[in-house]
């Protein structure tokens, strides 16, 4: 039964994860840690150095960057460089 509430709980927070796009990166608040979490990038053609900022602002509020989801870039094999901020 434990083990059900622990699924169901990240379940119930993943489904309310809230998500925004600043300069083609996909950020997602992260309640946990707080600030954001970088999702991946909105275009996945992008090649090139990647720059993650320290901060990012989204409708006037600024959050710190606090990680990098798993598989963020899956598919972005034009990346040649993952500067982080």
């Amino acid at each position: 039964m434990r083990r059900f509430y622990a699924l169901l709980c990240m379940m119930v927070l993943a489904i309310s994860v809230y998500g925004f796009t600043v300069d083609g990166i996909n950020y997602s608040e992260d309640s946990y840690y707080g600030g954001v979490q970088v999702k991946g990038l909105e275009d996945k053609s992008y090649s090139g150095q990647l720059v993650i900022p320290e901060t990012v602002t989204y409708n006037g509020v600024t959050y710190p960057i606090k990680g990098i989801y798993w598989q963020a870039f899956k598919d972005c094999t034009g990346i040649t460089s993952v500067h982080i901020g």
